[in-house]
């Protein structure tokens, strides 16, 4: 095999490969697994899973079809072994209980009045709009012309 052989070879796996392996997809998935671990251990994670995944993926493709042939199991059978996995996975998911806190639990008072208002947060853009003053003489206009 020369060497555009080889690449050849290596761009079929990684085009074929991609859209099982769905890193862009899986982003998601993993940053909500793991959101309660600090940045630090998500990038310890995030590098071990890359690792063993390329492991896995390596072995398969240099090994897989000695170890199916040992054990006598076909493709057929891995496919609807997978597809299992994948729906229970995704079943799970679908059911997890959210544990984002709503609006009222989020919205904060400060010592000098100042309420941070989650719900504003849609006008991120600008500076100051999620900062509200609230004085007893009423409401009063916001930056956004909004009164609270």
């Amino acid at each position: 095999m020369d060497a555009a052989d080889a690449i050849r070879t290596l761009v079929v796996v990684f085009v074929a490969l991609f859209p099982v392996v769905n890193p862009i997809g899986d982003a998601p998935i993993f940053l909500a697994l793991t959101q309660r671990y600090p940045h630090s251990a998500q990038r310890i994670l995030a590098r071990k899973i890359a690792a063993y995944g390329f492991a896995l993926l390596a072995g398969s493709f240099l090994f897989g079809s000695i170890i199916l042939d040992f054990f006598g199991i076909s493709i057929v059978v891995i496919q609807i072994a997978g597809g299992l996995v994948v729906a229970a996975t995704g079943w799970a998911l679908l059911n997890q209980q959210d544990s984002a806190p709503q609006a009222e639990e989020a919205t904060e008072t400060l010592e000098d009045g100042t309420r941070l208002l989650p719900a504003d947060f849609a006008d991120h853009g600008r500076p100051g709009m999620h900062l509200h003053r609230d004085h007893a003489g009423g409401a009063h206009p916001t930056p956004g012309g909004t009164r609270l």
